[in-house]
């Protein structure tokens, strides 16, 4: 094929590549017919030069029928011999653009680009093969085209190209230890389930030879996957630099590997039961738009660190999910009915939300911990099976424009699948409309700041509800019937504002002239504002070093509704540990999202005390 001036062709030696990979297929052929038949040394010999000289030339051909060129828009390529292919990629639908260098490419100083574009069906485009130093600088011509500044200069080394730090490097023998240790939990149960068997059929000498035996195989088996393994992880290398991370990996066959941060949609933290002890983990991403090549080698392309100790884990995760703190996290377990359900993983499967990210863990043997960004979130799915249904539970998908991790929430309650589903659509919302200065306008009271603010559980907070209701009973004895500590910080072990929610119950509202004023002599301020909203409630509230402190709802104690209503909600969680765990995990997000707005955090709690509030009221 002639091309014009501006296209180009792939390397001169690309057909002699080809033409080995059909010498290597000849070879298997003829050592398996060899096997069978008596093949003379002058036959073999012939038909390998036969098959070397077929192979040249069909690749001769094939490399003759391809050219590429690149303009300021698209990727052009042009390949096939009888039926002829013109490909054209458009450079804003590039995901990734990699350099891969096969063994026998490495030989001739070639490379391999790879071009990864946004597709639904086969999204890769492959230079086979080019001078190395040409395709480092085609990817980084491709790169500039693509963030639309002025090509650079040509790179041939790999870090130029970066520009950036190292920051993890895993040595071989983690490779090695973490395969073959990460893949003992199933190979041992298998191996002692054959000795029982031949334990129970044949005694107990039979049973040790044939563990043995099983063991011994089973034991190669695992250094051969090792061995596997860190050939194709050989020299893994993370280096971090302009938005970007490059991985480097592979003894044979060598591939650098861009993944562009602000491309990832979820991120998966895992962690083998054998790695726990030695506090190792991998991590997993999810690169939207990813989806060439097969299944296998789109799942090892997601690999952002195979193995290493938590604080460099911590570290990555830090660059690719900046804010996230995953040391800090307070995590939720599924509901009490999930057992129902799924008996044996049930207790596995907990959630947390911030401000920013939806966290979501489940796995027994293989512990596996899913992040997403809300922002990523494209959409919320709540999927409620005829058994879940029957329990009250769902499961919550969050579907991002990944295709390689399933974030998921399995088995939650419904109420709070639904108000989880609610508090990540609130923050995704919250981050896209915040104001260039980072939030909205501070809230104050009378001067004072009054942010929301949660925190852990304090065992101080009965003994001062106790001192203000002494107060209480002393200065309302006129009118008082009843009082009680309500709100979070009534429910031990609950994180929570910290302020002292206490509820008053008198006679009649119609003493609220003098009751005020007995408030008042204690320093709690009276809020009547708040009556148009609530007109059967009185409010006040107490401050101590510029926050509020304590906070007093004063009703007529006849009022029953609203009386029962928050006590019963105080009662149901000092009695579920599981909802008063998931209503932490609730509050502790919405407080950072809502930090400056109270109503409004306050607004997004409400279906989740509704659905405990029902489930908390009498039958």
């Amino acid at each position: 094929m002639r091309l014009g001036s501006d296209w180009q062709r792939l390397h001169p030696l690309s057909p002699l590549l080809r033409a080995g990979r059909v010498l290597v297929g000849a070879i298997a052929a003829l050592s398996e017919g060899a096997s069978r038949l008596d093949v003379r040394p002058l036959v073999a010999g012939l038909f390998l030069v036969a098959a070397l000289v077929v192979g040249a030339a069909a690749g001769w051909w094939s490399w003759w029928a391809t050219g590429f060129r690149v303009t300021d828009d698209e990727v052009e390529l042009w390949t096939g011999v009888l039926f002829r292919r013109h490909r054209r990629v458009p450079l804003a639908r590039l995901e990734s653009i990699d350099v891969a260098r096969p063994v026998a490419a490495r030989l001739f100083g070639l490379s391999q680009l790879r071009l990864e574009a946004v597709s639904d069906s086969a999204s890769e485009v492959r230079l086979s093969y080019l001078d190395h130093d040409a395709a480092l600088r085609l990817r980084e011509e491709l790169r500039a085209r693509m963030e639309k500044g002025p090509a650079p200069a040509g790179t041939p080394s790999v870090p130029a190209a970066v520009g950036g730090r190292e920051v993890a490097r895993v040595a071989t023998g983690e490779l090695v230890l973490g395969a073959v240790v990460g893949r003992l939990v199933w190979l041992l149960p298998v191996v002692l389930a054959a000795m029982l068997m031949t334990l129970a059929a044949r005694g107990p000498g039979l049973a040790i030879v044939s563990g043995l035996a099983l063991g011994s195989i089973a034991a190669f088996t695992l250094v051969v996957v090792g061995l596997a393994e860190a050939e194709r992880l050989y020299g893994f290398t993370v280096r971090e630099g302009r938005g970007r991370l490059q991985i480097t990996r592979g003894l044979l066959n060598e591939l650098q590997q861009v993944v562009p941060i602000d491309r990832i949609q979820a991120v998966a933290v895992v962690e083998p039961l054998l790695w726990r002890p030695f506090n190792r983990a991998k991590l997993v991403v999810d690169v939207a738009g990813y989806r060439g090549g097969a299944h296998e080698a789109r799942r090892q392309a997601a690999v952002l660190l195979p193995i290493a100790p938590h604080d460099v884990m911590v570290e990555i995760l830090h660059l690719v999910q900046p804010g996230l703190r995953i040391d800090d996290l307070s995590l939720a377990p599924a509901p009490a009915g999930a057992r129902w359900r799924a008996p044996i993983r049930w207790r596995t499967y907990c959630v947390s939300w911030t401000a920013d990210h939806a966290i979501m863990r489940r796995g027994l043997l293989r512990r596996t911990t899913h992040i997403v960004a809300h922002m990523k979130v494209q959409s919320l799915r709540i999927v409620h099976g005829p058994w879940q249904r029957a329990l009250g539970l769902a499961t919550l998908h969050l579907d991002t424009a990944g295709a390689q991790i399933e974030a998921r929430a399995p088995h939650r309650g419904a109420g709070e699948a639904e108000a989880l589903a609610w508090a990540s659509r609130e923050a995704a919302f919250a981050r896209s409309s915040a104001s260039p200065s980072g939030g909205v306008e501070r809230r104050s009271v009378a001067g004072r700041v009054d942010p929301v603010e949660v925190v852990a559980y304090d065992e101080r907070w009965p003994q001062l509800f106790a001192a203000a209701a002494r107060e209480l009973r002393t200065a309302l004895a006129p009118w008082l019937v009843d009082i009680e500590h309500i709100g979070s910080t009534a429910v031990p072990g609950l994180a929570a504002k910290p302020v002292i929610d206490i509820q008053v119950g008198v006679r009649s509202l119609e003493d609220s002239a003098h009751i005020v004023s007995a408030m008042k002599s204690l320093g709690y301020e009276y809020v009547p504002e708040l009556e148009d909203e609530r007109p059967e409630r009185r409010y006040f509230r107490r401050w101590a070093g510029g926050r509020r402190s304590h906070q007093v709802h004063l009703v007529e104690r006849s009022n029953s509704d609203w009386w029962d209503r928050h006590v019963h909600f105080r009662d149901w969680l000092r009695a579920h540990d599981d909802d008063r765990d998931r209503y932490a995990v609730l509050k502790l997000g919405l407080a950072d999202m809502h930090r400056e707005d109270r109503p409004a955090y306050t607004d997004a709690k409400t279906d989740f005390v509704r659905a405990i509030v029902e489930k908390a009221r009498p039958r």
